[in-house]
């Protein structure tokens, strides 16, 4: 699905767009001085325990303290096949090397855990595991026996125990290359175990490749037919890291110099924009309109100004199905994680209905992170839950407005002038200035002049001013 990769690395950010089938599929964005953590490597301090939820929370020098549940735990912390309490295992000042599986996300602290992983681009390695596996993407029965006993014979010669993960993409590359990277990750992994003995904790051992290269030491090389990057160092750092780990790809690695912005090509900037929109409207004419709660993420599905050429039923297959394409592609763009519920047109014919439930499972099928869905309901919703990789594009790049707190909504200047003009029946007689913003001013120069007046009438003189720099529910009511 990626076939093109657009990198714009700045001083302060680095942004990567994933591109396929001439449309931004994913976009992918690091903040320099708000890196994420995930998949680095901390020795920790357990602070507390907790028995009932059997979890403990760890210090590792962030802000918040991170959390790691028994299920995380390696399986020597197992007994007859099942892991013990936490409390049997862990105990508060305790010292722990983990790894971070999740970023920090709102107010939860980053998700850890002591099942420890350094990646390679063909394989995985697993310093305090004995698991030995290929993926199931390697699918011919000779490359995968080639691959088992020459992996294992490394395994064996390392002295170092430890487990692997053969990746997809080693079926892209030679034997050579896997074992450079088998050796590369094995001695990482010697270098986190010094670092570990001569550290105090909190302390990070080992930090994982930065977005840009982290993104294409993850994409699979088989379809990727160019990638783009418009800063100097990190071009060279990509083809030094390609030079050693895939040498047949340093050519598809360009730099790209031109004046116009990296972004503005194959219109990633506009993309990266409509994915911050709550509507997204469809090339029929129909929209999708997104909606997020604390629990989940809310999709509506509608015609809009598209009439279709048919009959209604059509049109409203027509809409589902190309909202299904773009629905898929927006959960990617915008990383939606956790629930999403998505309300389709209402279809009177059961046909239709499968026929875009299959469209949406392939759809979603094309997505690299794990996704699931439900059946549809009698009333044309169906539930999708994608497992949360990080904080959501909106959340990136986005802050709650000051005037509604994110509800989208806020007073009317008519209801704000009724606030007002009840603040000053309850106050004495006396001499009132209101400070409001212009269009509440104007509200209560029209509409309440009466109610003005008749607090005129009682004694209490109102004097109004307009200040422009007020939010409309901004206002002041001072006496004297």
């Amino acid at each position: 699905m990626i076939d093109e990769v657009l990198i714009n690395a700045g001083t302060r950010e680095t942004r990567v767009a994933l591109l396929g089938d001439g449309q931004v599929q994913e976009i992918r964005i690091e903040r320099h001085d708000s890196r994420g953590v995930v998949g680095n490597i901390y020795l920790g301090t357990v602070m507390r325990v907790l028995p009932g939820m059997q979890a403990a929370f760890i210090d590792i020098g962030l802000e918040r303290t991170a959390f790691l549940h028994a299920r995380d735990l390696v399986a020597e912390h197992a007994h007859g096949g099942r892991p013990v309490g936490v409390i049997d295992v862990l105990h508060e000042g305790q010292k722990i090397t983990v790894q971070a599986l999740k970023n920090p996300i709102g107010d939860k602290g980053a998700r850890l855990s002591t099942r420890l992983s350094i990646a390679a681009r063909t394989l995985v390695y697993l310093p305090n595991s004995d698991y030995f596996g290929i993926s199931r993407r390697v699918e011919q029965t000779e490359l995968r026996q080639q691959l088992w006993y020459a992996v294992d014979a490394m395994r064996a010669n390392a002295g170092e125990g430890g487990g692997v993960i053969v990746r997809t993409s080693a079926a892209e590359t030679d034997i050579e290359t896997v074992r450079a990277d088998f050796e590369m990750a094995v001695g990482t992994w010697r270098e986190v175990r010094a670092r570990r003995d001569q550290s105090t904790a909190p302390a990070l051992l080992h930090r994982d490749l930065p977005l840009a290269l982290r993104a294409l030491r993850d994409l699979p090389w088989r379809r990727i037919e160019k990638v783009r990057i418009d800063c100097k160092n990190t071009w060279l750092e990509a083809k030094d890291y390609f030079s050693r780990a895939l040498p047949d790809a340093v050519g598809r690695i360009e730099h790209y110099g031109a004046e116009q912005p990296i972004f503005d090509l194959h219109g990633v900037e506009n993309a990266v924009n409509e994915a911050l929109q709550r509507r997204v409207v469809l090339e029929s004419g129909g929209h999708m309109t997104f909606d997020r709660t604390e629990a989940m993420t809310t999709v509506d599905i509608n015609t809009g100004s598209f009439v279709g050429k048919h009959n209604f039923e059509e049109t409203i297959l027509q809409t589902n199905l190309e909202a299904v394409e773009a629905l898929a592609r927006q959960l990617r763009v915008r990383n939606i994680g956790g629930i999403v519920i998505v309300d389709f047109i209402d279809m009177g014919i059961p046909a239709h209905r499968d026929q875009v439930m299959r469209a949406l499972g392939r759809a979603l099928s094309r997505d690299p992170v794990k996704t699931g869905m439900s059946r549809m309901s009698a009333l044309g919703l169906v539930e999708i839950s994608r497992k949360r990789t990080g904080e959501s594009l909106e959340a990136l790049l986005t802050e709650p407005c000051p005037t509604c707190g994110g509800s989208g909504m806020r007073n009317s200047a008519q209801t704000i002038c009724y606030e007002i003009l009840r603040e000053l029946r309850r106050g004495r007689p006396d001499n009132y200035r209101v400070v409001a913003s212009s269009a509440v001013i104007d509200v209560l120069r029209n509409g309440g002049a009466d109610d003005i007046a008749g607090l005129a009438s009682n004694g209490k003189k109102v004097e109004l001013h307009a200040e422009p720099s007020y939010r409309q529910e901004q206002f002041d009511v001072v006496a004297g």
